[in-house]
Order: C-alpha cells, then structure tokens, then sequence
C-alpha cells in the first residue's frame, strides 16, 4: 500500500476526529461551551448547558468521528494496526482540534465508539466502570476504564492491535486530562486532574463580574 495513502488516511482520521461537534451545536444555539461550565467541548458540559438532547447528540456525532476512522480504515484494507493509528489520530483530534488552534474534548466518546468498532468485547471494561461511576464519580471511574483498558485487553487476550489501541487511548486520556482547559482557575492540580477530572472554569457571568471562585 502507497504510503501517501496511508498517510492521508491517518491524517484525514485526525482532521474529522478534530471537527468540534460541541463547539459547533453550542454556536447555533449561541452558547459557547468552551465559556462556562467546565469549558469542556464534550457531551457532558453540552448536556448541562444545553440539555439532554444537545448532550446526546454531540455524543453520536464524536463517536461516529471513531467509528468512521475504523470503518474507512477496513473499507480501504488497511492492516489492523494502521487502522489502529487511524482510530487514535481520530481520538487526538477530538482532544486537540486543529481548528480551533486549541483543546477541545476529553475524547471518550470518539475512543469508544472506536474501540467498538475496532473489537466490541473491549468495551466492556469501560462500559463496567460507566455504570460504577453512577457510585463512586464520573471521573475516578473513567480513569480507571480507560487508564487500565490495555490490561482488560490483555487479560482477554485481545489481538495485540487491540492492546496497543487500547493503551493509546488510555495514554491520551491521561495527558489531555492533564491539561485542564483553557483559562481554568488553576487551583486543581494534574493528579487531581488526572485521577478526578476535577477541572472547572468560571461562568461567564463571573468573568464579567471579575469572581475569581470557580463555576
């Protein structure tokens, strides 16, 4: 296979992976996302500024970011571990939008509906760790979903592509967690970030209003 082809698809995973499908549905409702909340340009911030409907819309739409990059990467007979850069680019592209010059969203929901179409089984892991999360938080769980996934893939004895997606994934999810948003409040720090996703942003009405507390 050409290797201009194969580089185009990893690039074109990253620049369809990096569309800010949040960003863009909190516009044409003229509420910036990445303004209040938690600033985060994911489902969850959109469901709690815009409502459930908003939330789950931009979750189908950056999870068939995930699914398009599998699903491209067999339609053009890529080997599996292409595909499994091409699902990571995706991912990476979620997280680091190109153009929006800056971070965007956590990418779970891009890394999910990946991993699903990359190998279901997988997805069970997280998927247990979701529901465990409605217990002991949102963000622990998630870490421990995600972080750990190459593991769960080992211990299942995934195809080794399967482990290395896996790993990605969780690693991405680490450093971009890391990262906090943009104009945070700064009183949070990575491990807590990492560990928690306890990373918040002030409202806009406090950034007006010049109150320093946290949203």
């Amino acid at each position: 296979m050409n290797v201009m082809v194969e580089g185009a698809y990893v690039l074109g995973a990253y620049l369809l992976g990096a569309i800010p499908v949040a960003y863009l549905i909190g516009k044409a409702r003229r509420v910036d996302i990445a303004a209040a909340g938690s600033g985060n340009l994911g489902a969850g911030n959109t469901t709690r500024l815009l409502g459930a409907k908003a939330g789950a819309l931009v979750a189908l739409l950056d999870g068939a970011k995930g699914l398009a990059a599998v699903f491209a990467g067999r339609w053009m007979s890529f080997s599996p571990g292409l595909i499994a850069v091409g699902a990571l680019a995706a991912v990476a592209g979620s997280n680091w939008s190109i153009y929006l010059g800056r971070r965007s969203g956590r990418g779970l929901a891009t890394s999910s509906f990946a991993m699903l179409a990359f190998d279901p089984i997988t997805v069970l892991w997280p998927g247990v760790w979701s529901v465990v999360g409605w217990k002991i938080g949102g963000g622990i769980s998630g870490f421990f979903g995600w972080a750990f996934l190459w593991t769960a893939a080992y211990a299942l004895e995934r195809p080794p592509e399967t482990v290395l997606l896996a790993a990605g994934m969780g690693l991405l999810m680490i450093i971009r967690r890391s990262q906090g948003n943009l104009d945070d409040s700064g009183q949070e720090g990575p491990v807590a970030r990492v560990f928690f996703d306890t990373d918040h942003r002030r409202s806009p009405a406090e950034v007006a209003s010049g109150d320093k507390s946290l949203a």
